[in-house]
């Protein structure tokens, strides 16, 4: 405080300051703010912010008003203050708000605490005193802090009549706390007044200081480490003072007022002032006796019971002076109320435990208490009681114990920098206490580190014993720690003392009043609390990338770096170490950087040394934080300089070439020169043909060399060059020049009429005779312009001139025999072309007719007209007529065109006109006559067409199969013809017919497949069909019927057990496939499922597509015949079983045979795969299939059996050619009958669990010599046995396993081949492991022996087996046909021929399982007379109870067990509705709703049913219990044709069972505007009740008021609905008003606003709430989950229960916004909704949300309650296979984009393009499905392979399941074929070749192995890939010609139309002979003779050969090339491939 104002100001004001900052403690309960003394002031302001961090303080403020506080003289005893406080003028305020259960804590440290210094003054001056000064505290952390302070502040006096100054300071230092006490003198400025002394105490206290009751002892401000002084123990006061002065308020209460003469209730508010620094309450402990006031004496404790009951009632309760109970549980209203509640407390305690009378409490007493008095006696009662049952725990040591502290946070790694301290402070720690009061001081006991070292300081920031501290390091410090990291640890001790009550008596007498407190004995406590401060240790790293300047290629070892740290102090770096090399950087690895205050994080990097290509010099400094600790750095250096070497060669010689000029650019498009000097860096090649740059220092690595001149005879090259120039060295580049070269072009005309004519060819020749030899190029064809222009012709200074010759002539025009001439030098002048102009004579050819009838004779007289167009308006020339023979030619005309239209002028005699009819004709090219050559037909016959189509459908749905009949008569009894059924298009034609009549009849006879027959006859007019040449057409429209079929999937071993998931597939054919499916559909879990389709032809098959899960699909196929459905009113019904699926596996079948090599024609093979149980010998057949002609197989789904026992083989069974198919060679003697060999052979294998098994199966080759063992298999009767099968061993053991046959036939037989001329073994043993047909049989143990009879071919064994059947038993099983469950007591009884008395009595009956077991043995087969082999019949005689009894059943026995099944259908409820009209007529088409409840939910629907033509609709009904005869159903109408009311009332009827139930509709007609109401009170769980009895009235405005213009519809019938016809209203908007509804309804809109529609119905339901209702507003948004974009369409319901069962509400579609509104109704009961989103209406590519969303609802009207549900949108994967369309195999490098819209621009690309590995595919992940289509394309097809650009659409499915896309390239490929031949040209066998890429064959043409020539000396290839126009065959071995082998042959390939079919590949043949001729070639230099190496040329036989027999080349040195040549008669020709040859010399 600067200057005082006075000591009651100082104080009204911190008493405001007060008010304001701690209101509810400012003031206490008797209204004042008390100044009596220090002590008094201390009392009344140690309020703090203490009370803020105990937990129980209360979280209420008192709100508390003090104006206008006078300042009261001196005042003594309780009853003078008491007055005082009631006659003062001060405003009170009594405190009436409840506080929590909390005590408030008083503090001196939280505010300034004014202390007055009494002094003595006269009367005179009592009223203007000379001066006024306040004792002073202060609060200082720093002496800045205290700023300046003068020592005569704060004091304030009569200045006109003295002077003020300082006597003595006290060595006052704001440095040091402690209390100053100041001296000071008041001097008289004039007589009459004395001089004046007085002293004050100012008082300086810091952040943290050692305090016992408010005495400071010792401390220093600003420092936290604090000690004691020696002596200051001395100074601390005894907390258990032994003396207290007793102060009374003058307060009386009696709120029980009971009084007796010796207890008595009432009380007076008694305190002890100043004790332990609190005015503490005190409770008198004898009511009989008065509170003395004044000084009393501590007596001692109590009893042991008492002193624990008393502690927790003084704990509890009130416990200073103007404060509340410390417990809230035991508060009254006022502090008065809870010092009165106390009080009873202590007296009842201390009466009970006998010290004082009475305080015994009846029910009359307590009824007599006032209101307030009973009520505080309930707050006695429970203190008290409480202090009794709880109060054993509180004993003194106890109390204190419970009393904890805690500091908050307990560790923190946060600093922060002081820059008025200088110094870094830790996060506050702040101390939280259980009872604040128990606690008198605190010190600080260490700080240290983690090695225990004692570092930093500990700070409190303020005085106050909940004031909060923090951990000080100095810089020093800090930065030491940050170097290493570290963590300090600082202890601070706690100081209180234990609570407890005392006694005190006055005086120390003991007949005086004793009273009790609670106050701190004198017993210390201490608890220490430590805290952590972590200082992080944050290291820098720094990695140096090393690149060159410009370029940026990195740079590796080779280069040094030191790293330096910099000083903020010294503002200097120092250097910490150097930079070490880790790939791909130079990096501190082995350095650490720490960063700390000092460095700053800044550190500086310096390179010391760089490779020899580069220059040194690069230096970098960089900053680090703890953000940012990973610092890369980039460091650059110039290179050396560098220079380029160019080389340059001719293309041709390969030999350097001087006088190049070059320039060196940096760009590709060369525009930028590299610059040395300023000038561009150009050279010129010399002699040596190489050209050097001047040095230069690179900018980049790479660089074009650009060619500027050419030298003399050569082309200049125009494509710069790439050279790459290393850093310091020479980038070399190479440069070839081709030789120049000049085109010939000819232009073609013709003679005729100067066109241009197409397809004309040229020859171009060096030598006039035009031989090939000589021959140039070839120029052609012309094109329409009459232009051909030839391929480049490299300049040969020998050839000056060259010759033209016509080679192909152009179509219709004559072949030229001219040689042009033409001189080379004219191409320089016309742009290096050489021009021929050049015409042709055209060609002439005439046109022949040929006229007949259909019976092909020819017809004269006939004429006809060429034309050139097809309207027939430009003629050519004219023909006829014709002659007898029906024959005519034309005079001769120049054909112009391809095509031309023949039209017949004039008929011949007796036929009909055809002047419409115009023939389209061809032009032979090349014919002088008969060019055109056409046959026209007469007829005097006519047809019809007729068409069907689907009635309604116009000409969109044609019908096939519909036929028709021909009738001449309408009655159709005189039939003409009739027409086959139509096509897929609805169509067709009859055939011909005799015209008899101008009209004929047309009537369908058999309507199309699923299409009812149609009874209408058509009339066909065919009054003109001969004349017009037209046929008449006719169309059908017939009505289609759908075909219904239930399906019901059970386990097929129990029969019963429902399958769900298994798809079925109604397909047309009985394979199913996705082109062939008419319905589908998958059963549901009661295995059930129902396909309806359109059926289009007579048999269709119900196959399944998928089985369910754990089963094996099934093989069974259900056909179904559509004519028994009889037009689709009989549904068809199966039930299908599957089983339970075990391990299966594929199977890979490779059949080859021994020493045959490619090519391997093969039957086709048939397998079985068979399994043998080791143990048991059972073999069983799981397979079977047939390999295909090339011998391969796949079979899946084989059953794998994981056990050691099972034995897995191949058995060979059977085999078949291609009957039109020749032997193959490796048959003997081509009789393809010893295949038979094969059959039977096994062939052993392994599966491994669900792996491809692939087998590679070889037979032996095929003896002329064989032998059969013939089996014949009876029974005991001598009958033959079907299906059995044996093996054939070569042991008894029967192991050595040869053979197995196929089953027996029909007569019994079965034969084996045996292959005699590989296997002499003549014995052999037979053994059956596979019974017959018709068993079971009683088992065969015992093998055959078998000797071979003859060795002979074809030669016979026979051996027989007998078998005897096993015994019969029957099982009859009972089942729901519906359901497939097993039924109950159904009785049977069994009749058959013969059958005696006993037997047909006997009735059988069903057990729990449906099943009746007749074992074997039974006197039923025994001596009953049922035998195996006697027909007889099963009859239900009573079914069980509500099914209906099935159909007897007949049936053969057999033996072993017979499986009836029989399956019953229950009775169903049969319901028949008929609708009409008013006037009874009937009304087709209306749609009734059958419902099980009233309410008629949609999803609880049971059938629907459509009324017929006759106004009646069937239905039967589903009978779910069985046991109820009855059932009650609600039928409604839920369309009614138009015309006709729709009245949507539902109807009851109780329907029985097995009758037909009725029920008649009536319908009126439209005459006005229909309305139907339906009334209904709806509750919160969204049941409905219908209410009668209410009136609704329309309004034509918003109003509830019913006027005359109110339109009246009635009121609501019994169940709810109004039905009413509106007359004379208009359509329009309306108002909707209820009235009289009970009072226990509200309709919550009233008016509704309506819409009326014309038509058959208007439809308003009306829901009203019950009066309780509260309604509830929501307000629902959707969103994107990632962009949180608004989502629109999403419809959202509202229900009362989680499970969303009851429905109470529909909300709206969101809107564009993504927002729903709706309000909600609810009951009492409801407090919570659940929201969930319709799956269906959630936007496509987003998952659906299933669980709902709980919302509280409240009845607050005033707003939405606003929910927010996301929806994630879900990503696809695409992936995709790209594969060889031939092949299939994988094609990697395609290269893939993906698009949004299908022109694929590239701002609808998603992501990048991608391309395909090794593995074919390529995948686009998280595609959003939301797209719903994106476009896949093409923009890179692998090498080789053509590009496919269409795009292709892909449909993203709504689900995160990858798309798999296949996509196939396809490639050119070809083939090439050999035929081998000696010199007399026939075929010579196994010649082996190898295809080559190159002429050297060093590239072998991949996948295409040896061919090998067959007998006939041919051999061709499988296709490969088509890359260059010629290939090279090499012959590698050639039997008996090895003189031939090493030959290399050129073919000339083609691209095959397909790669399988090698048929139509061209043969080269190629000769053999055994003395080759060898051919040698000497090339020389035409002009110099000089040798010419490189040459190349083809070896033909003779001139016109087409294909090469060799080549010759390439020549030598010396030019020479020597080849052999075999030939048959002609010499060989060598056509130069390349240049012509000057000498060839042949050698023989």
């Amino acid at each position: 405080m600067r200057k005082g104002t006075g000591r009651r100001t100082i104080a009204f004001l911190l008493a405001l300051l007060i008010v304001i900052t701690c209101p509810g403690e400012a003031v206490n309960a008797y209204g004042m703010i008390s100044y009596k003394d220090a002590s008094a002031e201390r009392v009344g302001l140690d309020v703090t912010e203490a009370d803020k961090q105990d937990e129980s303080v209360s979280a209420d403020a008192k709100k508390t008003e003090n104006t206008d506080v006078e300042d009261e003289s001196d005042r003594t005893g309780s009853e003078e203050k008491a007055s005082d406080t009631e006659t003062a003028g001060t405003k009170t305020t009594e405190v009436t708000e409840a506080t929590e259960n909390t005590e408030t804590t008083g503090s001196t440290e939280a505010t300034e605490t004014i202390e007055a210094t009494e002094t003595e003054e006269s009367e005179d001056s009592a009223d203007h005193p000379a001066y006024q000064a306040e004792d002073l505290r202060f609060l200082v952390q720093s002496k800045e802090d205290f700023g300046d302070f003068s020592l005569t502040d704060g004091i304030t006096y009569d200045e006109e009549h003295y002077t003020l100054s300082v006597i003595d300071d006290d060595d006052f230092d704001c440095e040091y706390v402690g209390d100053y006490v100041i001296r000071y003198r008041l001097t008289a400025k004039e007589a009459g007044y004395e001089d004046i002394e007085f002293t004050r105490t100012i008082t300086i206290y810091a952040d943290e200081q050692y305090m016992h009751d408010g005495v400071l002892i010792y401390g220093h401000t600003g420092d936290m480490e604090m000690e004691l002084a020696e002596d200051a123990e001395d100074g601390i006061a005894a907390y258990a003072v032994s003396t207290v002065n007793v102060v009374g308020t003058g307060v009386f209460m009696d709120y029980f007022k009971c009084k007796s003469w010796d207890w008595a209730t009432g009380t007076e508010v008694m305190y002890a002032e100043n004790v332990n620094g609190y005015n503490r309450l005190v409770y008198c402990l004898e009511s009989n006796r008065a509170t003395p006031g004044g000084s009393n004496v501590n007596s001692g404790a109590f009893s042991d019971t008492l002193q624990k009951q008393l502690n927790y009632v003084l704990y509890h309760g009130a416990r200073y002076y103007g404060y509340r109970c410390f417990t809230e549980k035991y508060q009254g209203y006022n502090a008065n109320e809870d010092y009165y509640i106390t009080s009873m407390a202590v007296h009842m305690l201390n009466a009970w435990a006998g010290n004082e009378p009475g305080y015994i409490f009846t029910n009359a007493m307590v009824e007599r208490m006032s209101a307030d008095g009973q009520r505080l006696y309930w707050k006695v009662f429970a203190l008290v009681n409480d202090a009794m049952s709880d109060g054993s725990t509180y004993w003194n040591e106890a109390m204190w114990s419970n009393n904890t502290v805690t500091l908050k946070p307990e560790t923190t790694s946060t600093w922060t920098y002081n820059s008025t301290t200088g110094r870094y402070e830790s996060e506050s720690f702040c101390p939280y206490f259980k009872d604040i009061y128990g606690y008198t001081g605190r010190n600080v006991i260490s700080c240290v580190d983690q090695n225990g070292k004692r570092v930093g300081t500990v700070r409190f920031l303020g005085s106050g014993m909940f004031e909060s501290f923090r951990i000080s390091l100095t810089e020093a410090e800090y930065t030491q720690l940050q170097k290493t990291g570290g963590t300090l640890k600082a202890t601070v001790q706690f100081r209180g003392y234990v609570q407890k009550a005392t006694r005190y008596i006055y005086n120390g007498k003991k007949w005086k009043q004793p009273t009790a407190m609670i106050q701190l004995d004198g017993s210390e406590r201490t608890r220490n609390l430590a805290v952590t401060a972590t200082v992080k240790q944050n290291l820098a790293n720094v990695y140096v990338q090393k690149v060159e300047e410009n370029t940026n290629i990195s740079l590796s070892d080779g280069f040094e770096f030191d790293i330096y740290e910099w000083n903020k102090n010294s503002k200097a770096y120092t250097k910490l170490g150097s930079l070490t090399w880790k790939k791909p950087y130079y990096t501190n690895d082995s350095l650490k950087l720490p960063i700390t205050v000092i460095n700053q994080g800044k550190f500086k990097v310096v390179e010391t040394k760089a490779d020899a290509s580069h220059k040194v010099g690069w230096s970098k400094e960089f900053v680090a934080t703890s953000n940012n600790l990973n610092i890369y750095l980039t460091a650059t250096n110039e290179p050396n300089p560098s220079k380029v070497k160019i080389i340059k060669t001719g293309s041709d010689t390969g030999k350097a070439l001087a006088g190049a000029e070059f320039t060196l650019y940096k760009d590709k498009d060369c525009t930028d020169p590299v610059k040395v000097d300023g000038k561009a860096v150009t050279v010129t090649s010399g002699t040596d043909g190489v050209a050097e740059t001047a040095q230069f220092v690179r900018t980049q690595t790479s660089y074009w060399v650009k060619e500027t001149k050419a030298p003399d005879g050569y082309k200049l090259a125009e494509e710069p060059k790439q050279v790459v120039v290393p850093a310091g060295g020479t980038g070399t580049v190479r440069f070839e020049d081709e030789r120049s070269q000049y085109r010939v072009k000819v232009v073609k005309t013709c003679t005729q009429d100067k066109s241009y004519l197409e397809g004309a060819v040229y020859g171009v020749y060096s030598e006039r005779s035009c031989s090939s030899l000589s021959l140039l190029t070839k120029v052609g064809p012309t094109g329409t312009g009459g232009v051909a222009v030839s391929d480049p012709i490299d300049y040969d200074p020998n050839v000056t001139t060259i010759y033209l010759k016509e080679l192909v002539a152009p179509k219709y025009h004559k072949l030229s025999s001219t040689v042009y001439t033409l001189k080379v030098s004219s191409a320089i002048d016309n742009g290096g072309v050489v021009t021929l102009t050049a015409t042709d004579e055209v060609q002439t050819t005439t046109a022949l007719i040929h006229k007949v009838g259909e019976d092909g004779k020819g017809l004269a007289g006939a004429e006809f007209a060429l034309y050139k167009d097809e309207n027939c308006t430009e003629e050519v020339v004219k023909i006829g007529p014709t002659n007898g023979s029906g024959n005519a030619e034309s005079k001769t005309f120049h054909p112009t065109q391809d095509t031309y239209y023949l039209k017949e002028t004039r008929q011949p005699t007796n036929y009909p006109a055809q002047p419409d009819k115009v023939y389209k004709v061809s032009v032979q090219d090349g014919k002088a006559t008969a060019g055109i050559e056409y046959t026209v037909t007469n007829t005097n016959k006519i047809q019809i067409v007729a068409y069907k189509y689907e009635v309604g459908s116009g000409t969109k749905m044609p019908l096939r199969g519909a036929e028709f009949t021909i009738y001449s008569d309408a009655a159709c009894k005189n039939r003409i013809a009739t027409m086959e059924p139509t096509n897929s298009l609805g169509y067709v034609k009859s055939g011909t017919f005799a015209y008899t009549g101008p009209y004929c009849y047309v009537k369908e006879t058999k309507a199309p497949t699923g299409y009812k027959l149609s009874s209408e006859v058509k009339k066909v007019d065919v009054s003109n069909v001969v004349k017009d040449g037209t046929i008449p057409s006719v169309a059908f429209y017939d009505e289609p019927y759908d075909v219904t079929v239930e399906v019901l999937k059970v386990d097929a071993d129990d029969g019963t057990t429902p399958l769900e998931g298994a798809t079925f597939a109604i397909c047309t054919s009985d394979t199913a496939n996705n082109g062939n499916k008419v319905a589908e559909g998958t059963t549901g879990k009661d295995g059930k499922l129902t396909l309806s389709f359109h059926p289009t032809q007579e048999s269709y098959w119900l196959i399944e597509t998928k089985h369910p899960d754990g089963y094996t699909g099934t093989k069974e196929k259900k056909q179904i015949n559509i004519s028994d459905t009889r037009e689709g009113t009989v549904v068809k019904k199966f039930k299908v079983t599957n089983k339970k699926r075990i391990n299966s596996f594929p199977l890979e079948v490779n059949k080859s045979i021994e020493d045959v090599k490619d090519p391997l024609i093969l039957p086709e093979i048939q397998f079985e795969v068979c399994v043998r149980d080791k143990a048991t010998g059972e073999i069983r057949v799981l397979k079977e299939f047939w390999t295909d002609k090339d011998g391969h197989a796949y079979v899946d789904d084989i059953e794998y059996i994981d056990d050691v026992n099972t034995e897995y083989y191949l058995k060979e069974i059977g085999y078949k050619f291609d009957e039109n198919s020749p032997s193959p060679p490796w048959i003997p003697n081509s009789n393809k009958d010893y295949c038979k060999q094969w059959i039977g052979r096994t062939f052993s294998f392994t599966p491994n669990g669900i792996r491809r098994v692939e087998l590679n199966i070889s037979n032996e080759k095929l003896t002329t010599l064989d032998s059969k063992i013939r089996i014949r298999k009876v029974d005991n009767n001598g009958n033959p046995l079907k299906g059995a099968i044996f093996r054939i061993y070569t042991d008894r053991d029967c192991k050595d396993l040869v053979r197995e046959t196929n089953p027996t036939g029909d007569d019994g037989y079965t034969e084996v081949t045996m292959d005699y001329g590989n296997n002499w073994n003549r014995r052999y043993f037979v053994k059956e492991f596979k019974y017959p047909d018709g068993g079971p049989w009683q088992e065969l143990t015992d093998p055959k022996e078998v000797f071979l009879t003859s060795a002979g071919n074809g030669a016979v064994t026979d051996v027989e087996f007998v078998n005897t059947p096993e015994k019969p038993s029957l099982t009859i099983y009972k089942y729901d046909s519906e359901t497939g469950k097993p039924l109950q007591g159904a009785e049977f009884n069994i009749k058959f021929f013969g059958i005696d008395n006993t037997a047909a009595k006997a009735v059988w009956k069903t057990n729990e399982d449906g099943i009746i077991e007749i074992p074997q043995g039974d006197y039923l087969f025994t001596y009953g007379g049922l035998t195996i082999g006697k027909v007889f019949t099963i009859t239900e005689i009573t079914a069980p109870n509500g099914y209906k009894s099935a159909s007897p059943v007949t049936t053969t026995l057999k033996a072993g067990e017979n499986r009836i099944e029989i399956a019953d259908d229950p009775k169903t409820y049969d319901l028949q509705i008929t609708k009409e009209d008013k006037t009874g007529k009937k009304i087709a088409g209306a749609v009734f709703g059958i419902y099980p409840t009233e309410d008629c939910k949609e999803e609880d629907r049971l059938a629907l049913a459509t009324t017929d033509a006759s106004g009646i609709a069937k239905v039967n009904i589903p009978n779910s219990d069985l046991s109820k005869v009855y059932r009650s159903v609600w039928i409604r109408e839920e369309y009614v044709p138009d015309g006709y009311v729709l009245d949507r009332e539902p109807r009851y009827r109780q329907l029985a069972l097995e009758r037909i139930n009725t029920i008649s509709f009536v319908n009126e007609p439209v005459t006005g505007i229909p309305i139907e109401i339906y009334k209904y009170a709806i509750k919160t769980d969204a049941t409905q009740t219908a209410l009668s009895g209410i009136h609704f009235y329309l309004n034509r405005t918003n109003t509830t008021t019913i006027t005359e213009e109110s339109i009246d519809l009635g009121t609501t019938n019994s169940n709810g609905y109004i039905h009413k016809q509106l007359e004379n209203v208009e359509p329009g908007d309306y108002y909707l008003v209820e009235t009289d509804a009970p009072s226990i309804y509200t309709n919550p809109v009233n008016p509704r606003k309506i819409t009326l529609k014309a038509g058959n119905s208007n439809h308003f339901e009306v829901a009203n709430v019950y009066s309780t209702s509260k309604w509830h507003s929501l307000k629902i948004k959707k969103v994107d989950a990632n962009t949180k974009d608004p989502l629109a369409g999403v419809v959202f319901e509202v229900y009362a229960d989680a499970k969303c069962t009851k429905l109470i509400e529909t909300l709206s579609a969101t809107d564009e916004n993504g927002y729903a509104y709706s309000s909600v109704y609810g009951d009492d009961t409801l407090s919570h909704v659940w929201v969930k989103e319709r799956s269906d209406t959630v936007p496509y590519g987003y998952k659906v949300k299933n669980t709902p969303l709980e919302v509280s609802v409240s009845s607050d009207s005033s707003g939405y309650i606003e929910r927010t549900i996301e929806n994630t949108p879900m990503k696809k994967k695409l992936m995709i296979e790209k594969k060889d369309s031939y092949t299939k195999t994988a094609l990697a490098g395609a290269k893939f984009a993906l698009y949004t819209d299908e022109a694929c621009t590239e701002e609808s690309m998603l992501g990048v393009p991608l391309s395909t590995d090794a593995d074919g595919t390529v995948s686009f992940t998280d595609i959003p499905v939301a797209y719903e289509k994106v476009y896949l394309k093409e923009i890179q097809a692998p090498d080789g392979y053509d590009l496919d650009e269409t795009p292709r659409e892909v449909t993203l499915t709504n689900d995160v399941i990858t798309q798999t896309i296949t996509w196939e390239n396809s490639r050119k490929w070809t083939a090439v074929k050999i035929h081998k031949v000696d010199t007399g040209m026939s075929g010579i066998n196994k010649v082996e070749f190898a295809v080559f890429e190159d002429y050297e064959c060093t590239k072998t043409v991949e996948g295409v192995g040896p061919l090998v020539t067959d007998s006939e000396g041919y051999a061709v290839s499988i296709a490969f890939p088509y890359k260059q126009d010629t290939y090279y065959l090499k012959e590698l071995k050639a039997p008996y010609y090895e003189r031939n082998v090493g030959r290399v042959f050129p073919v000339k390939v083609q691209p095959l139309d397909d790669p399988t079919d090698t048929s139509g590949v061209p043969v080269i043949t190629i000769i053999n002979s055994f003395n080759p001729t060898e051919i040698k070639v000497t090339k020389q230099d035409k002009v110099t003779g000089k040798p010419i190496q490189g040459a190349v040329f083809e070896i033909y036989s003779d001139k016109d050969e087409k294909y090469p027999q060799g080549i010759i080349g390439p020549t030598d040195e010396n030019g020479v090339a020597t080849a052999k040549i075999s030939f048959s008669m002609y010499g060989p020709i060598l056509p130069e491939r390349s240049l012509r040859p000057s000498t060839i010399q042949t050698v023989r």
